[in-house]
């Protein structure tokens, strides 16, 4: 029924030789007898199978069957949905680990920045070495040691 995609049912499962008989042990399991099972489609494309079955032989009437297929209808909605919700769900919670990693480098940036400005200023200003070493030990929380090219402070 899955591949046909159309509504299927029997009024006696065991003594009906339209089917393969694939599922025996597990319609036997449960005592089933007659069974009435329509697709889960969204469009075209067959995404399950709703079952309705009864532990004694009897017809299934049109209604019943029309009824089984507008709930596999709505089930089929109801799947989607929840699929579509889930996407969405992942798809923002990677667009907010996103913008993380993005405030993370633009505060990165903001920060470079402002020091780049406060060094010109210093420079600008006429402050030397030892005034833009102090500035970047203090940004750093560190020490910073200065040494010409040979090595000596």
């Amino acid at each position: 029924m899955a591949k046909t995609a159309v509504p299927y049912n029997t009024s006696d499962y065991f003594a009906d030789l339209r089917f393969e008989h694939c599922i025996d042990d597990v319609v036997g399991g449960e005592g089933l007898i007659s069974i009435e099972g329509v697709p889960l489609k969204l469009g075209e494309n067959v995404i399950g199978v709703l079952f309705a079955a009864n532990r004694r032989v009897r017809p299934f009437s049109e209604h019943e069957v029309a009824l089984l297929v507008s709930l596999a209808n709505h089930a089929a909605i109801a799947i989607e949905n929840a699929t579509l919700f889930q996407d969405v769900r992942r798809a923002v919670d990677e667009l907010t680990e996103a913008n993380g990693v993005i405030r993370a480098h633009s505060e990165s940036i903001e920060r470079a920045a402002a020091l780049h400005e406060r060094l010109t200023t210093i420079v600008l200003d006429g402050g030397g070495m030892a005034d833009v070493a102090q500035t970047l030990a203090d940004v750093l929380g560190g020490s910073i040691l200065v040494l010409d090219p040979r090595g000596r402070t």
